[in-house]
């Protein structure tokens, strides 16, 4: 029965503090279930919505597979696989342009830094 007690001490005090709160900051801490079954419906469905991308993505990779590497004859495909292609396609293509742009500013800070470098150490040697 210590083990009651125990508990029953603990309920207590945690429900003082909580009554000790104003009613505002009670509203402000309290989650109600359908706000909290709101937000895991709405992150269940972003994890949904990520691993169909993620196997529509591997889809195409296996597709394009077959059809440039196997030689899998292009009129064979239809047009649900064929529009998964080109999103495939476009998806690779911002990659790319992501790089590119990363690759592009990294180029541009290292030519300003080794230009500023150079007149720190021309005005150096005048």
């Amino acid at each position: 029965m210590l083990c009651c007690g125990h508990h029953r001490k603990y309920f207590s005090d945690r429900l003082r503090k909580f009554l000790d709160f104003s009613e505002s900051e009670r509203a402000k801490k309290m989650v109600t279930h359908e706000k909290y079954l709101h937000h895991r419906l709405n992150d269940e469905n972003e994890d949904l919505s990520k691993s169909h991308n993620k196997k529509e993505l591997k889809e195409s990779q296996l597709l394009l597979n077959e059809l440039l590497i196997r030689g899998k004859d292009f009129s064979r495909i239809n047009l649900v696989q064929l529009n998964d292609l080109q999103s495939f396609a476009a998806q690779m293509l911002k990659k790319l342009e992501f790089k590119d742009d990363e690759f592009n500013e990294q180029r541009t800070m290292y030519a300003y830094s080794s230009s500023s470098t150079s007149t720190v150490q021309c005005f150096l040697l005048t």
